[in-house]
């Protein structure tokens, strides 16, 4: 399969900037990040699971009542067996960090590329602080999060048997792409998600998936969650596993922790926090 490389809405400048991070980068003292709790490791080791075959970069928006919203760039690594969504800026950090022997490098200096290569870094003002590993030969999708502490929870569910409609007429172009429409459910929510055929990978951007195509597009019916692509290439990357320290949970203990931070924030810590109450949560 081949991938046609184009960009939506952005710059060939942007990017280079995100794919091979070539160029420096000027720490602002504003900019900086909060370091990670009392006691969480700076470094991590990684796994190999294997090559992805594209790449694609996704715009996450949180909009409020109040038409109030704020954004992220996700990445999606992918074959056709495996794929991995986390945080744009996280990705670029995993990079540097091993271009710059992650293993061999002193916690200070981790700190400083944490702190160069943030969210805040490529504009983004909010954090995603989850990874999705969907594995097609298991039909599992592994979710580790990072939110509530120095351990990150580690939960694995069946992917889900979603309940979707298919059989639209509509179409519409993204990044370059024929797309056709999908409705269904996930996570208590009623989503419509574009997907194209043209990119025969059945996965998308953070747990949703499952079509004979990979999605390009997805909005919640309430307009208070949405993703949509914005730039799409061909790779042959590594697609790591990232081996924090982590407790096994189910997920609906996370739903409860989240429920829970959701409306009394102040019992868990905050420097890596991303749940803000104006906001409704992506998954109820």
């Amino acid at each position: 399969m081949e991938i046609k490389t184009i960009a939506h809405k952005i710059s060939a400048h942007w990017i280079l900037l995100c794919f091979l991070f070539i160029g420096s980068v000027t720490q602002v003292k504003s900019q900086l990040v909060m370091g990670p709790p009392q006691g969480m490791k700076l470094t991590y080791e990684q796994e190999a699971l294997g090559k992805a075959s594209m790449e694609c970069i996704y715009l996450y928006k949180r909009t409020n009542a109040k038409k109030q919203s704020e954004s992220m760039r996700l990445i999606l690594q992918a074959n056709n067996n495996l794929s991995k969504c986390y945080s744009l800026a996280k990705y670029r950090i995993d990079s540097v960090a091993n271009l710059n022997g992650r293993n061999r490098m002193k916690q200070a200096d981790f700190q400083k590329i944490l702190n160069s290569y943030s969210e805040r870094s490529i504009g983004d003002n909010l954090c995603f602080n989850s990874r999705e590993y969907r594995d097609l030969k298991k039909s599992t999708i592994t979710s580790v999060v990072y939110e509530f502490g120095p351990t990150s929870l580690e939960y694995a569910t069946t992917l889900p048997a979603v309940r979707r409609k298919t059989d639209y007429k509509d179409r519409r172009t993204i990044c370059g792409y024929t797309c056709r429409k999908a409705t269904g459910t996930l996570g208590g929510r009623n989503w419509t998600v574009w997907y194209s055929t043209d990119i025969p990978i059945s996965s998308g951007p953070w747990k949703l998936g499952d079509l004979p195509g990979l999605i390009l597009q997805a909005a919640d019916s309430t307009g208070e969650h949405s993703f949509e692509a914005v730039s799409i290439r061909n790779s042959k990357e590594t697609i790591f596993l990232d081996k924090f320290r982590t407790q096994k949970t189910t997920a609906l203990k996370v739903l409860e922790m989240s429920r829970e931070k959701y409306t009394s924030p102040s019992k868990y810590d905050v420097g890596f926090g991303v749940i803000v109450p104006q906001y409704s949560l992506l998954e109820k």
